[in-house]
């Protein structure tokens, strides 16, 4: 994600070179390698600067999705434990349907809704970005909604990508023959 993004990343040769500065506390979702909870790191304020970089490794993660779903239009998804039957096109509205949750966590109330889901699907990423560059400027968001205890920008960057890279990567699986 980081070439795709254009962000500079220099992993560790070895495991050796990974550095663990928290272990959050895992939930129901852990073991389906859902990021349930936020870290402390993800509850610091974002300066403009690291926000261009999330954005950058978030709008890679989505391109991804758009790629994987693109490439297994028409094709039949193999069945199996992971995702069970969902064709491309369910996979695509769970996608559009937790992005919308997302955006509420983050603070903004849906855009108006179309019926193409890819189309709504760039519609709640834009309202998605603009309530992000909101937060971070400290700015009244567009189209807020009472959420009593929104995400932080990083960690709704950090879900939102996950997301997105794990149905990239079942689509992807779930295309080969």
């Amino acid at each position: 994600m980081a070439k795709r993004a254009k962000v500079a990343f220099s992993p560790p040769a070895t495991p050796r070179g990974v550095e663990i500065v928290e272990r959050p506390r895992g939930g129901s979702g852990t073991e389906f390698g859902v990021p349930g909870t936020s870290t402390k790191a993800e509850d610091e304020d974002v300066a403009v600067a690291d926000l261009e970089r999330l954005v950058a490794l978030l709008e890679a993660a989505w391109a991804s999705f758009d790629a994987s779903a693109r490439a297994a239009k028409g094709v039949t998804l193999t069945t199996g434990p992971r995702g069970g039957g969902r064709s491309r096109e369910k996979m695509i509205g769970h996608v559009l349907e937790a992005e919308l949750a997302y955006l509420g966590q983050l603070g903004s109330r849906p855009p108006e809704r179309t019926s193409d889901p890819e189309h709504a699907l760039r519609a709640v990423r834009k309202a998605f970005l603009a309530t992000l560059h909101a937060r971070v400027a400290g700015e009244p968001l567009p189209n807020p909604r009472n959420t009593k205890r929104p995400w932080s920008p990083r960690y709704a960057v950090r879900r939102s990508a996950w997301h997105s890279l794990d149905h990239a990567w079942e689509l992807e699986d779930r295309s080969q023959p």
